[in-house]
């Protein structure tokens, strides 16, 4: 056999792969656009990371991110994902800066997370759980906010740590004499 042969047997070869991967692919997508969709479940699914105040829930940006977290899921360690797409108007600096001061409260530590083109993020790790944020722009419309949680192990709602001091904890003066 000529090395050309052995060439195009094997390009063909990786052709037809790549084919299988991209129908099997488009078939689990379809398939997880598909399933039930509840917007109150798809939020409690967070598990205690915050909506950011104003956002509204996308319902095709949600069905979409779930199925792109599920051609994904051997690319990142993690037992449990949630995604949850919103729209805002809101400037993505202000996102991040709000999801800073939320997580920062919750003991998460904030890493840096490269977005692509016309995409601003950021995410932050805390004892097993990895949440992202990524903020997308659409032209003409607001912008594309997508909220993942990533979970090793169990998923349990977010706790602060035992040393944080919250308004809460103190009563009024005078009250309860």
């Amino acid at each position: 056999m000529t090395p050309l042969r052995v060439v195009g047997i094997g390009c063909g070869g990786v052709a037809a792969l790549s084919l299988l991967c991209v129908v099997v692919g488009g078939v689990l997508l379809q398939r997880e656009r598909g399933k039930p969709y509840n917007a109150v479940s798809e939020v409690r699914g967070l598990a205690g990371v915050a909506v950011y105040p104003g956002a509204a829930v996308d319902e095709d940006a949600t069905r979409d991110g779930r199925a792109v977290a599920l051609l994904m899921r051997g690319l990142y360690p993690a037992d449990i994902t949630t995604v949850v797409g919103f729209r805002t108007g809101e400037e993505p600096v202000k996102i991040i800066a709000f999801y800073d001061a939320y997580l920062a409260k919750y003991g998460f530590t904030k890493t840096r997370l490269g977005g692509g083109a016309g995409e601003t993020g950021a995410s932050y790790v805390a004892d097993g759980v990895t949440v992202v944020i990524q903020v997308r722009e659409e032209e003409g419309e607001d912008r594309q906010l997508f909220v993942m949680r990533f979970d090793t192990g169990e998923k349990t709602m977010l706790r602060m740590p035992q040393d944080t001091v919250r308004p809460e904890d103190f009563k009024r003066a005078g009250v309860g004499k």
